[in-house]
């Protein structure tokens, strides 16, 4: 139930956070043409000024309009390709960064700087392998870069070299004792060949300058706007340079990260007490942060402090509503502290389970839960279970408990939902749409306790609706049932509208999509959408960063797969092909 049962791939590589290494300043090679140089200066002088202001690049695009002029003047202008490449993953827009820095380790094969930077690049888009082949020509060099050490620890690290991976942080940690990203993974992978009080030291070794920082300066600072350009401020701005390394080690003491790592190790070796303090100096510095709540809580049952544990799993539930663990927990807890009350151990069990449907251990606990029920359960009880049961397939279970609930008052939109969804499963389409728009007709008149929040049945009762009637050909009609509450669509709403309104109307249903995107980042649907968009629009780079976006949520999709394989030959970079699923010994 905690992080260390989790792959060790869990945190993703911050860009340029403590990967910052010395660089000579640039000599401009005489075969450049000067108009070209005139672009790069400008694009240095604007990234100079915004350095300078301490501001997030006011002009990303600029830059890149202007390197991307200096290389059309000149296609072997390395310094750009390089500072093309740096911004864009500076900026978060990893595989145009990846392409343009492919293009000057192309110019300069043996170029150790550029060699280090298109590796973290490989990481953070999910390809350790071939950074672990990049860095092979940053570890030559007669002084390999600090930051090189540290990628080829956590590139040998995520394709699971762990004696490599080990010796390789013990090097990148003798370079730098201070850096807590490093240190964390470190520790995992300690733990992952079980020496858990080893991983508790080199935490604890990070951490102990900065105890008395954490009980005096709880508030985090913001840091973050100078991290991304830590590679360029050297060469840029050195003065900058200086304050920046002022602000990382500030933002190191507040490294609540590293407090919920030492309190997991803690944790996973059944030193409660230590784990308990762990979490707590996490949530001195990030009292929202759910997992160490919710861990904290945890290690406070095993060391008897039930009532403490049962306040931090309420506090976990409200920071992430979403998050099923805490509910579980809380489940359990009950039933050991306060096993008469049925009330709420059920409401925790089947919200853990309605979060997480294909979770075990449902159907051992599936009659403990109707025993709990009792003979006269509430409504709102009853209609979670029914709805448990449809998300886990088990539909005639659900319609069972629907069938006695048809004659109740309060809850009734919830209940017509579900019954809709017992008819379209059964193929009776014109019930089901009868079923959905009474329940439309009730959303506003409810007067019981509800299972689901108002807005929430509203807006599946439209999206189940709209799907319905644009599976029967019916586009019109789902539009205008989508269209005439669009404020109150949920992401599945807003993901089918941008489908209907993607031949007629593309920049419309991109901001729909984006519209459904702000409300769930992970929604796979609208994330393909605007895929195939960018794509059918020739905007290939795009489309395939989306594409692995859906992959990092879902790695074993074929079919992205598979259009992903097919991307990267197009750009130039048939390297960067995931490897393809197979199904049934049979290569996809």
């Amino acid at each position: 139930n905690h992080p260390l049962s989790l792959p060790l791939v869990t945190i993703r590589l911050p860009m340029y956070n403590a990967i910052h290494y010395r660089r000579e300043r640039l000599t401009m090679p005489e075969d450049v043409p000067t108009s070209a140089k005139k672009y790069y200066d400008e694009a240095v002088s604007i990234l100079q000024e915004d350095i300078a202001n301490r501001r997030m690049l006011r002009a990303t695009d600029q830059v890149i309009a202007n390197l991307k002029k200096a290389v059309e003047e000149h296609q072997r202008f390395f310094e750009a390709w390089r500072l093309m490449g740096e911004v864009f993953l500076g900026t978060e827009q990893t595989l145009l960064g990846y392409l343009a820095l492919k293009r000057a380790i192309n110019l300069r094969d043996d170029d150790k700087g550029v060699a280090t930077i298109i590796a973290e690049a490989c990481l953070i888009i999910g390809r350790p392998h071939l950074a672990v082949t990049y860095l092979e020509i940053a570890l030559k060099a007669e002084e390999v870069p600090l930051a090189a050490k540290k990628l080829n620890a956590l590139a040998l690290a995520k394709v699971e070299r762990w004696e490599d991976a080990l010796r390789a942080f013990g090097e990148a940690l003798a370079g730098d004792p201070s850096d807590g990203d490093i240190r964390r993974e470190c520790s995992m992978v300690l733990c992952e060949l079980g020496y858990q009080k080893e991983a508790a030291s080199i935490l604890a070794d990070y951490l102990d300058p900065f105890r008395d920082f954490v009980d005096t300066q709880p508030a985090l600072l913001n840091t973050g706007w100078i991290m991304p350009y830590m590679s360029v401020l050297d060469r840029l701005s050195p003065g900058s340079a200086k304050h920046a390394k002022t602000l990382e080690v500030v933002a190191r003491a507040e490294d609540y990260r590293a407090w919920y790592s030492l309190g997991n190790v803690f944790l996973d070796g059944e030193e409660f007490e230590a784990a308990a303090a762990c979490y707590r100096r996490s949530l001195r510095i990030h009292p929202d942060y759910s997992d160490a709540l919710h861990n904290m809580g945890m290690a406070l049952e095993e060391i008897g402090r039930q009532e403490e544990a049962i306040q931090l799993y309420d506090a976990a539930m409200e920071a992430d509503p979403d998050a099923p663990e805490p509910y579980l927990s809380m489940a359990e807890l009950l039933e050991e502290v306060e096993p008469d009350e049925n009330d709420e151990i059920v409401l925790n069990y089947l919200m853990y389970y309605r979060l997480d449907p294909e979770a075990e251990g449902f159907d051992d606990l599936e009659d403990q839960i109707r025993t709990r029920l009792g003979p006269s359960p509430m409504l709102s009880q009853e209609l979670l279970l029914a709805h448990v049961y449809l998300l886990r397939g088990g539909f005639d279970k659900a319609e069972a408990i629907l069938r006695t609930l048809e004659d109740s008052t309060g809850d009734e939109a919830t209940l017509l939902w579900l019954q809709g969804q017992i008819l379209q499963e059964k193929g009776n389409i014109a019930e089901a749409e009868r079923m959905y728009r009474l329940g439309l007709e009730n959303v506003d008149s409810e007067d019981g306790e509800e299972t689901i929040e108002e807005d929430s049945v509203e807006a599946r009762l439209r999206n189940d609706l709209a799907d319905l009637l644009s599976d029967a050909d019916r586009k019109s009609d789902a539009l205008e049932v989508l269209k005439e509450e669009p404020d109150k669509l949920d992401a599945d709403g807003l993901s089918l509208l941008g489908e209907l309104l993607v031949d007629e109307n593309p920049e419309m249903a991109e901001k729909t999509w984006g519209q459904a995107l702000d409300l769930d980042p992970e929604h796979i649907d609208s994330i393909l959408g605007l895929a195939e968009l960018k794509i059918s629009q020739k905007k290939l780079e795009e489309g395939i960063v989306l594409l692995e976006r859906i992959l990092t949520i879902d790695p074993e999709d074929e079919d992205v797969t598979r259009k992903l394989t097919e991307l990267y030959p197009e750009i130039g970079a048939p390297e960067l092909s995931p490897p393809v699923v197979k199904t049934n010994e049979v290569t996809a």
